[in-house]
């Protein structure tokens, strides 16, 4: 692919919003167009033409204050006369994070059936042996009913997908090719 180059931008600079600074020189706000999916992001930055800003000998400063295309970071290399571009880098899942151990178990209380042996028996409060007499013949049932426990509650694995680089420091675009933006520029220089 082709590489942007100066001459691919297209400069939107009205004279009437040039302001003048005194010693410091011309403000001048403005837009500049660039991209189309086409073209390429060339390595140290899209060369820029001060002329047609307004400010034919130098820019001092220049700061992109608004744009179309989220998630980019404008700069401007003074030096080179460049308007770099940045990205955030792409990001790579750090891997899961799971839960350890178990939840608590709640505690089951039996109470007691206010002197009525057989239910008291018969839910378990008392150890004793219980003899049910439905038939007559008597059927003994040891320690009532057992097997009564809390029931254990074991907590789900939780996977937590992080971002590895999501913290890392911006880095120059390369291979990239920028659809269209507009950026809103405010320049300083003469």
């Amino acid at each position: 692919m082709t590489d942007l180059v100066a001459t691919d931008l297209t400069y939107s600079f009205n004279i009437k919003d040039k302001v003048f600074l005194g010693r410091r020189g011309f403000e001048c706000r403005g837009t500049i167009s660039l991209g189309d999916g086409a073209l390429t992001y060339p390595s140290g930055g899209i060369p820029v033409t001060k002329g047609k800003m307004g400010l034919p000998r130098f820019v001092r400063s220049l700061q992109v204050i608004e744009t179309n295309a989220k998630g980019y970071r404008f700069e401007y290399d003074v030096s080179a006369e460049k308007l770099r571009l940045f990205l955030s880098p792409a990001g790579t899942p750090s891997g899961n994070v799971t839960a350890t151990g178990n939840v608590a178990a709640p505690t089951i209380t039996l109470t007691d059936n206010g002197a009525n042996v057989v239910l008291d028996y018969a839910i378990g409060v008392n150890s004793d042996a219980l003899t049910i007499n439905a038939s007559g013949t008597g059927v003994n049932v040891a320690n009532a009913i057992t097997g009564i426990n809390a029931p254990a509650f074991t907590g789900d694995a939780v996977a937590i997908v992080g971002d590895a680089t999501s913290q890392a420091a911006l880095a120059e675009a390369s291979s990239f090719a920028p659809a269209a933006m507009v950026l809103e520029i405010l320049a300083q220089g003469y």
